[in-house]
């Protein structure tokens, strides 16, 4: 999965937070500790960490 990321010219080190946070609310989706709400948010910051500038 990194490989993709790196193709795309996006740090390793973002990869990484950005994959581990993905896990991490993958396991609190079905919790009372995360609404819908807060993740579609968390998902649409996430996504936005993904952009990389192109020079």
């Amino acid at each position: 999965m990194l490989e993709a990321f790196d193709a795309d010219g996006l740090p390793p080190e973002r990869a990484l937070i950005i994959r581990y946070a993905a896990e991490g609310l993958i396991a609190a989706m079905h919790s009372p500790y995360l609404t819908p709400e807060q993740l579609a948010r968390a998902r649409a910051e996430l996504l936005a960490l993904t952009e990389v500038q192109q020079p």
